[in-house]
């Protein structure tokens, strides 16, 4: 029985084992390896770090949709950032013209939750509950986990009660 379920979760969650792989693969080889001539071998980790595992999160998890590909996106981000601390700073020569780029994906991305959370706080305020039903639906379509729907549209709620205690103290 234990197999079974260890074998289920390893066919639908390989990603990280493979991840950790190519992680600890890259940085022994940065450790272990003289790095003249440099370039090869940061383009390699830039590559694993920034494209591969990525690419490889969105295959593994590619039945959730836009989901996957928006946290592949954030996991390119980050690996430009991890491939940043595995090559040595005095190697650093494509990474140097690649910062700027994890700062706009990054920004991109805030910007992406940033009109889910617009979206979620606008269904919250209005009266009819289908149309809140369907925003927050499509916000974990996006990505975004239920219980993180289900406590922005509370605070929303608490937000627009508060609102409306200003309002009547003000009309006193």
């Amino acid at each position: 029985m234990l197999s079974v379920k260890v074998k289920s979760t390893v066919q639908h969650h390989w990603f990280m084992p493979v991840a950790l792989a190519i992680a600890g693969a890259d940085l022994v080889l940065a450790r272990a390896v003289a790095w003249h001539p440099a370039r090869p071998l940061e383009v390699g980790v830039i590559l694993d770090f920034a494209v591969l595992l990525p690419l490889l999160y969105a295959i593994c998890y590619r039945r959730r949709g836009r989901a996957a590909w928006s946290r592949a996106a954030a996991l390119a981000c980050l690996g430009i950032w991890l491939a940043g601390r595995v090559v040595p700073l005095s190697h650093h020569e494509l990474l140097t013209h690649l910062g700027p780029l994890r700062y706009a994906g990054m920004v991109v991305l805030f910007l992406v939750e940033l009109r889910l959370a617009i979206a979620i706080y606008r269904a919250a305020f209005t009266a009819q509950p289908e149309e809140a039903q369907r925003t927050l639906e499509a916000a974990q379509e996006a990505g975004v986990p239920r219980w993180v729907t289900r406590l922005m549209a509370w605070e929303a709620r608490l937000w627009q009660r508060a609102w409306c205690v200003v309002q009547q103290w003000l009309r006193r």
